[in-house]
């Protein structure tokens, strides 16, 4: 089974050993909230008590702000939201923990800056000054900061790095990973034959279910291992060797 850190939540060790580190953080930040019991599952949890409402809100408004950070730190398709949900944060950061009316320096609080976000605002600041003064021109902050992103993009699904992944795609990992242990015994699967089968199935295009698959597919087995560890279950001898052939060739060894 994973290992809990010491404030008791399970590391995912599929979540250490996936392909982008900035995918891991945001998996990481929604593992984070479903352990602290601010997710439940998969979805929200209502909230009726003010004070667990508040620490709830400050939480999710720090997991945004950090989902809005990485979408403009890897230029991964950020819209003018994101670039504004990172100045508020950063606002709020500073009034929570660095001034509280004349005094300077007193400990507000837990709401603190997040480290995407800091690297977001440093690396503003430098695409700017990259110019010459004297080359600089209207509009160049704005590109900096990338405040002129595109206003509500229409896309299918969120991009992976954001933790995002399509039912569909769930689905064929955990069919594919016998998630209900209905295969024991039996030959594994074969991946391409499972694809293909939710393509006639849910009438999507092969080619297009077959791109999902390659950008969504290390955020399902996260999400497989999730449900998993939720269900305090281990990963059994078949799962093990899935992953080292289809996903992680050293994982466990």
């Amino acid at each position: 089974m994973p290992k809990k850190d010491k404030s008791g939540i399970l590391d995912l060790e599929t979540a250490s050993l996936v392909f982008k580190s900035a995918t891991t953080g945001q998996l990481q930040w929604i593992w984070k909230l479903i352990q602290e019991k601010k997710l439940e599952r998969f979805g929200l949890r209502s909230k009726e008590d003010e004070k667990d409402k508040a620490e709830f809100d400050r939480t999710w408004d720090q997991y945004l702000a950090f989902g809005s950070a990485q979408r403009l730190n890897e230029d991964d398709d950020p819209t003018f939201e994101d670039a504004e949900r990172c100045m508020k944060h950063f606002i709020k950061a500073w009034d929570s923990t660095y001034y509280s009316g004349p005094i300077k320096g007193l400990d507000r609080g837990n709401y603190k800056l997040d480290d995407e976000v800091a690297f977001y605002i440093k690396e503003s600041f430098e695409r700017y000054l990259e110019r010459r003064f004297a080359d600089r021109k209207k509009g160049d902050l704005e590109k900096a900061f990338r405040t002129n992103g595109k206003r509500g993009v229409k896309k299918p699904f969120p991009s992976a790095l954001s933790g995002y992944v399509p039912d569909v795609i769930q689905k064929i990992m955990n069919e594919f990973m016998d998630k209900d242990e209905v295969r024991i015994g039996k030959p594994s699967l074969n991946i391409t034959n499972v694809i293909e089968s939710y393509s006639t199935s849910e009438d999507i295009k092969l080619s297009t279910l077959k791109d999902w698959w390659k950008e969504y597919q290390e955020n399902a087995l996260v999400y497989f291992e999730m449900q998993l560890a939720l269900d305090d279950k281990d990963f059994t001898e078949t799962h093990v060797k899935q992953i080292r052939e289809h996903f992680i060739e050293d994982f466990r060894k």
